[in-house]
């Protein structure tokens, strides 16, 4: 039986006018509001007004079109982007990253948007690809490390080359805090195992000049080896080193390590 809507659909001026005309406002849309979701859905619209009989395709075409519009609404989407771990939905996060993000992008916990920001864009997305190799911890722990070198050398220029209170953790990073910026405390933490770093208790408030050898003396390092059998620390110049565990006793013995 006809009805209103059939004898609108198969008008020409529908179908060559008004019909363009949305599609091209869709499109427009869909640039403001991107979706990988929405982007299917817009080509399965295009699909439907190319290839169906005109007469077959009304009702699925509104269909599909309504769907389309009501995604681009969505806080979710799906991502292309390889993670390490299972299928699952993660926080999507734009703007600069700060270190931190960083690191959490690498381990699967969020997944990076780019800078530019226009209140439109979804929240959390699907990773369904996984990226062979996990997670780099052990990049991941050099580079907080190498993170902690920057505020300790601020540290000892503003003092005459005297160190910060190494006595325990919490009171290193009371002494270092005003050299940290954009950083939390997960700077601290070994990722691999969860464990905070421990500071050499030994250098607490010395000054450099009396440190024999600064290049060979840790004063951050991991409280335990990684998986992988090798273990992480800060020296005094900067540098942060990687070496099997079996030569670690022989750090710890140079530098009157407990």
């Amino acid at each position: 039986m006809d009805t209103p809507y059939s004898h609108l659909a198969q008008s020409r001026v529908f179908r060559w006018i008004v019909c363009p005309l949305l599609l091209a406002l869709s499109l427009f849309w869909l640039l403001l509001a991107f979706r990988w979701v929405s982007l299917f859905l817009l080509v399965l619209v295009v699909a439907l007004r190319l290839f169906l009989p005109w007469h077959s395709r009304g009702r699925r075409l509104a269909v599909v079109w309504a769907l389309f519009v009501v995604s681009t609404f969505l806080p979710v989407d799906i991502s292309f982007q390889e993670t390490p771990g299972p299928p699952r939905f993660v926080r999507l996060v734009y703007g600069l990253p700060g270190p931190e993000l960083v690191e959490e992008a690498a381990m699967g916990h969020v997944v990076l948007g780019g800078c530019v920001v226009d209140g439109l864009e979804p929240k959390w997305v699907l990773v369904w690809r996984h990226r062979p190799g996990g997670v780099p911890y052990d990049h991941i722990s050099e580079r907080r490390l190498h993170r902690l070198a920057l505020p300790l050398l601020e540290y000892m220029e503003d003092n005459k080359d005297t160190l910060p209170p190494l006595s325990d953790l919490k009171t290193a990073r009371q002494a270092l805090s005003c050299y940290i910026v954009g950083d939390g405390p997960a700077m601290f933490v070994q990722p691999q195992t969860g464990e905070s770093y421990q500071p050499n208790a030994a250098l607490s408030n010395q000054s450099l000049d009396r440190i024999a050898a600064p290049d060979k003396t840790p004063v951050f390092y991991e409280a335990h080896s990684a998986p992988d059998g090798t273990r992480r620390f800060l020296t005094l110049d900067g540098q942060v080193h990687s070496v099997p565990e079996s030569q670690w006793p022989q750090w710890k013995q140079e530098a009157q390590l407990p």
